[in-house]
């Protein structure tokens, strides 16, 4: 009889890469659609709107990544940390990128509102809110470049 291990940790430590790298891209599409309307609701390409959903994985994967960090600690030693690896830094990540991608949620409903803030607002807000999303994004995805591998 041959066992193969099912790592855990492995696909745990990608998942969380994955949805840094959808929430970067969601962060990015959501400001950008906000700013860039004209008041009425335009149906935009299929490809932007499924990054901008991508959010919604961040939100969903909590039980997935609990599931996976519990069965990641029973794991025989491997790697650069041996017993030590930090799942619970990993659930950590995980956590704020759900706040995050709540945040994502809230301006995506502003979108889709009937109510929209005037376009003089708009227009002096936008300049800068894009820059912002823009950085973040970009930090986003160095993180998960970081975390990808691990240095």
């Amino acid at each position: 009889m041959l066992v193969w291990p099912i790592w855990s940790g492995q696909k745990l430590h990608s998942l969380i890469v994955r949805n840094m790298d959808k929430l970067a891209d969601s962060l990015n599409d959501c400001v950008a659609q906000y700013f860039n309307q004209t008041g009425e609701c335009t149906n935009s390409n299929e490809e932007a709107d499924k990054k901008l959903q991508g959010y919604k994985c961040v939100l969903s994967s909590k039980a997935t990544e609990e599931s996976m960090a519990n069965f990641a600690r029973w794991e025989p030693s491997h790697g650069r940390f041996n017993f030590r690896h930090p799942w619970k830094q990993h659930l950590k990540i995980g956590a704020s990128m759900r706040r995050c991608a709540y945040c994502i949620e809230a301006l995506s409903s502003c979108i889709n509102s009937e109510k929209q803030a005037a376009e003089l607002i708009n227009k002096h807000l936008s300049n800068s809110c894009l820059k912002v999303s823009c950085s973040s994004s970009i930090a986003i995805r160095e993180l998960a470049k970081t975390v990808k591998t691990m240095k």
